[in-house]
């Protein structure tokens, strides 16, 4: 459904304009089996947050639309579009990242998530405390994330999953130094052979980031917050935005 408004602009203006609950939306489901489609069933959709998404940035309307309209998208549309279906409709943390590293994946890691994207996931389908979202908490966040567009950028998406995927704070904290002890490694370098290496990997010399060691004792700190409440949902903050372009306001 959010593939369909999607792609007329003007329709989301139109409902935007009226304070209603879009339900009662038939939506047909096929299932693929080998070459022809299985009829599954009919079910009503409530489509209010397909619409406050497509409402919510320009930014947002013009992904779908991409994924559903360009050639490079063509063996993952399916999986992109299940992925944010499922994160819009079930609220769903897991669907939200998987649609974050699949695209940039589609993308050969040419191309990031917008932020408007980043941040609907986190308001709306992770439902995380506003102050991860903002001041030094989500800048420290950031850097993190930062320091993992790096391997993101290599295509080495083995780093962020492993955040996302750590079982407690100290697995997360030692997956985080060791990315940081690699990056370290790279900015030891002479410069010759650091500017040779990253020509080697494509990647431009802005990616090689650090964040400052006070900066390692926060991050824990936050973590730690509230018994800990915080950790799941700094996990998925930092996953989410090393598949995100970001560019902090002036």
């Amino acid at each position: 459904m959010s593939l369909y408004i999607a792609s007329y602009p003007h329709l989301v203006k139109l409902l935007s304009q009226y304070d209603v609950s879009l339900q009662g939306f038939f939506v047909s489901v096929a299932e693929q089996k080998e070459q022809a489609p299985r009829y599954v069933g009919k079910f009503i959709q409530d489509i209010d947050i397909d619409l406050k998404y497509l409402q919510d940035s320009s930014y947002n309307r013009a992904l779908v639309s991409r994924i559903y309209g360009e050639s490079r998208f063509v063996n993952y549309r399916s999986e992109l579009l299940g992925f944010l279906a499922r994160s819009l409709q079930n609220l769903d943390e897991k669907a939200a990242l998987d649609f974050a590293r699949s695209y940039v994946s589609a993308t050969e890691s040419k191309s990031m998530l917008p932020w408007s994207t980043c941040e609907f996931f986190a308001k709306e389908v992770c439902k995380m405390d506003k102050s991860l979202l903002e001041g030094d908490k989500f800048e420290t966040i950031y850097g993190f994330s930062k320091m993992l567009r790096f391997f993101v950028a290599r295509r080495n998406f083995g780093p962020v999953d492993n955040v996302r995927k750590a079982r407690d704070v100290d697995e997360f904290m030692n997956i985080i130094c060791n990315a940081q002890r690699e990056m370290e490694s790279i900015a030891t370098l002479d410069e010759n052979e650091q500017n040779e290496l990253l020509k080697r990997l494509d990647i431009p010399k802005y990616l090689l980031f650090i964040p400052r060691p006070e900066k390692v004792q926060h991050l824990l700190q936050i973590v730690m917050e509230e018994n800990g409440a915080y950790f799941k949902s700094v996990q998925t903050l930092i996953a989410l935005l090393a598949f995100t372009y970001y560019k902090k306001e002036a």
